[in-house]
C-alpha cells in the first residue's frame, strides 16, 4: 500500500509540473540552494500578515522530519486564538491519513478526513466529512498502476447513497515511459459528456517539446484542438529558454500566438530574468518583466517586477527575501514600486517561497517563516523507542505530539501538578494531538493509560 501511495504522490508531482512548467520553473531555480543546503532544517512557525491579520501555523514533525501535525491561530490583540488543525497519519514515511479539525466551542471537531485504503490492486482514497461526531463519505479517487505507472485515476462522488463516476484520467507512455497522452473524461450522471486529450512530444534528451491539448463533447465527432505549448531550451543545457502558447482559431482552422515567456540566466544557472510577452495580430507585445537579484551566498534577495510604461520599464512591485544571518530564518516582505505615495509600502499579492524542500505561494503582505533542526521537534527513534510512546516537543506553546500512541487502545488525562484532573481524551477516533493552548502556562501532569500500562510525565506549556 505505501509504495502505491508513493508511486500516485510522485506521478501527481510530476504532471503538475507539466502542466505548470511555466510558472514552477522559475521558482526551482530562485530556490535551489535553499532545499539543497538547508535540508536538515524545518520550519516550526510561519507568520504570515494578511491585510489586517495576522496567522501563525504552527508544526511539529515525526523522527523522519515529516510533518504531522499543523496548527492555524488568528492573533487579536496580544493573545492566539485557535482555527484550524491537521494531522497526518504516517507509516514507512507515507501519508495513510489526514483530519482537519476546526476549533469550536473550546475544543478541536473534526470536519474532514482522508484515509486510504486498498480494493485489489488498486489504492483508494477515501474523502470524508463529520456532523455531529458522525463520518460521511464523499468523495473516493481509485488510482491503478501497471509496471509501477500510473494508468488509470478515477474520481466519484455520492449521489444518493452509491458511489457515481465524475472525472476519469487515464495515461499513457512511449517506451521511455514518459507520458505520451492523457485522456480527461468528464461524467455526468455517469454519462460521458466531454474529454480532454492531451499529447507530449520531446526532444531526444528527454526535454518536452510541445504539449497539444483538444476537447471533444458528447455531440462531437472528433478531438477539436484547443491549445498547443512549445518548449524550447538553453543552448546546451536543461534551462528553459522560451515557452510559447498558442490557441486553434477554428474559424480559419490554424495556430494562432497566444502569450510567450523568455528566460535570462546567469553563468551557473540562475535565472536572472523572465518577460512576459502577449500576441497582438500581427506582433508581439512586452507585458511584465520579472528581475531576480541574489546575494554572495546565491541566495535571492529579491524579485522585481515590471511593466512597460511610456516604452520603459517600471517597477511596479517587489518581493523582498531577508534573511537572518547565521540561521534558515527568513522574512519575506511584498511593497509597492514606483505607484506615487504609495512606494515602499506593503502590498497584498501572491509570493512564493521555500517551504522544508518544496516551493509554496501564499497570498500575503509578510510572511516569516522560522526554521531549526527537524530533531528539536522530534524524538529520534531508537530499538527502545519504537513501542514506548514518546511525546514531544516539550516544552512547547500548548501543542505536543505522541508517536507511537494508539487512539484506539489508549487514553490519556491532563492533571495539574496537586492531582485534579483538568482534560482528557474524550472520544476521539483517531488522534496522536494533546492541545492545552487554550490552558495558562505552567508545568502539568499528562496520564498516559491502556489496559497493560500506566504512563505519566510532566510537560510545560510556555
Amino acid at each position: 500500500m505505501t509504495l502505491l501511495i508513493a508511486q500516485r504522490l510522485i506521478s501527481d508531482k510530476i504532471m503538475f509540473q507539466s502542466v505548470s512548467q511555466n510558472f514552477l520553473i522559475v521558482l526551482v531555480f530562485c530556490f535551489l540552494h535553499v532545499s539543497g543546503a538547508e535540508n536538515k532544517q524545518v520550519v516550526s512557525e510561519m507568520l504570515v500578515s494578511d491585510n489586517d491579520s495576522v496567522y501563525r501555523y504552527a508544526y511539529i514533525y515525526n523522527k523522519d522530519g515529516q510533518p504531522v501535525v499543523e496548527t492555524k491561530a488568528l492573533k487579536y490583540g496580544s493573545e492566539w486564538q485557535n482555527i484550524s488543525q491537521t494531522e497526518w497519519f504516517i507509516q514507512s514515511n507515507l501519508p495513510t491519513a489526514q483530519t482537519q479539525r476546526l476549533w469550536h466551542n473550546n475544543k478541536w471537531n473534526d470536519v474532514q478526513s482522508v484515509r486510504y485504503e486498498m480494493a485489489g490492486s488498486k489504492l483508494v482514497e477515501i474523502q470524508a466529512t463529520f456532523q455531529n461526531n458522525l463520518q460521511t463519505d464523499v468523495r473516493k479517487i481509485e488510482t491503478e498502476f501497471t509496471n509501477n505507472l500510473k494508468t488509470a485515476e478515477t474520481d466519484y462522488t455520492i449521489i444518493n447513497g452509491s458511489w457515481v463516476k465524475t472525472i476519469q484520467t487515464r495515461f499513457f507512455y512511449n517506451p521511455s515511459n514518459q507520458i505520451d497522452s492523457t485522456l480527461i473524461s468528464h461524467y455526468d450522471a455517469s454519462v460521458l459528456k466531454t474529454t480532454y486529450k492531451t499529447i507530449y512530444e520531446y526532444f531526444a534528451n528527454g526535454n518536452c517539446k510541445t504539449v497539444i491539448v483538444s476537447v471533444k463533447n458528447d455531440f462531437d465527432l472528433m478531438f477539436v484542438n484547443v491549445s498547443r505549448t512549445s518548449y524550447s531550451y538553453k543552448s546546451g543545457t536543461n534551462l528553459l529558454a522560451e515557452i510559447r502558447n498558442q490557441r486553434w482559431d477554428s474559424k480559419i482552422s490554424k495556430w494562432e500566438y497566444d502569450t510567450k515567456s523568455e528566460y535570462v540566466y546567469d553563468e551557473i544557472g540562475k535565472i536572472l530574468e523572465e518577460i512576459a510577452w502577449e500576441w497582438n495580430s500581427q506582433f508581439w507585445n512586452q507585458v511584465l518583466r520579472y528581475e531576480y537579484r541574489y546575494n554572495a551566498q546565491n541566495e535571492i534577495v529579491s524579485k522585481l517586477v515590471s511593466m512597460p510604461i511610456f516604452k520603459d520599464w517600471r517597477n511596479t512591485n517587489s518581493v523582498n527575501y531577508l534573511h537572518e544571518s547565521g540561521s534558515s530564518n527568513l522574512t519575506i516582505e511584498s511593497v509597492y514600486g514606483f505607484w506615487g505615495g504609495k512606494s515602499g509600502e506593503k502590498l497584498n499579492t501572491y509570493i512564493a517561497f521555500p517551504f522544508n524542500d518544496e516551493t509554496i505561494i501564499r497570498k500575503a503582505e509578510t510572511i516569516k517563516l522560522t526554521y531549526i533542526p527537524f530533531f528539536a521537534t522530534s524524538i529520534p527513534e531508537t530499538s527502545q523507542s519504537k513501542s514506548i510512546i514518546q511525546l514531544y516537543p516539550n516544552p512547547s506553546k500548548g501543542v505536543f505530539y505522541m508517536s507511537n500512541f494508539d487512539a484506539q487502545k489508549q487514553s490519556w488525562t491532563l492533571c495539574s501538578l496537586s492531582g485534579s484532573v483538568l482534560k482528557q481524551s474524550g472520544n476521539k477516533p483517531c488522534s496522536s494531538i494533546v492541545d492545552i493552548t487554550d490552558f495558562p502556562n505552567g508545568i502539568y501532569v499528562l496520564r498516559i493509560n491502556s489496559d497493560t500500562f500506566t504512563h505519566a510525565q510532566k510537560i510545560v506549556k510556555y
